[in-house]
């Protein structure tokens, strides 16, 4: 199955020129919770800001280019084709770029909703027509940001 997790908000925005404009502990350890132990897809930009692979089996990274990158990480000049070829769950965790190129192999999304407008600059795809809400957290509060948690499922 194939998933994708992020926070966005009310106008799908995930982050600025600066990386993601808000700070959610509750998000960041749900997000670590889901993604512990699985395979994980990200693009090079998303790449850039982690120091070292996931806690998991597999840490892929999108990449034009096949380039040397950090110890446990593994390029991949072709995410579609990993997703299509793969037999394990994984997680496709970003950025907007990555998102909105494979949006149509997702199986399921996990998003986080923040309620407001943080002026992002990147961007979720639309997803509406494709995916059912079928799970919703109730409102929550952290550092003084409202959000819910969220799954969408694609429909049938």
């Amino acid at each position: 199955m194939i998933k994708f997790i992020v926070a966005i908000d009310e106008k799908n925005g995930l982050a600025d020129d600066n990386g993601i404009p808000w700070d959610l502990p509750e998000d960041k350890k749900y997000y670590r919770d889901k993604i512990k132990n699985t395979s994980v897809l990200m693009g090079y930009n998303t790449y850039t800001e982690n120091k070292s692979p996931m806690s998991g089996k597999l840490t892929y990274v999108a990449s034009r280019e096949s380039k040397q990158l950090k110890d446990g990480f593994i390029s991949v000049t072709d995410p579609a084709k990993l997703l299509d070829e793969i037999e394990e769950d994984i997680w496709v965790i970003g950025g907007a770029g990555l998102f909105s190129s494979l949006i149509d192999k997702a199986d399921e999304l996990y998003i986080t909703k923040l309620e407001g407008d943080f002026s992002c600059t990147k961007f979720f795809p639309d997803y509406s027509k494709d995916f059912e809400l079928v799970s919703e957290s109730e409102l929550k509060t952290d550092n003084s940001i409202n959000f819910r948690f969220t799954v969408y499922r694609r429909k049938k």
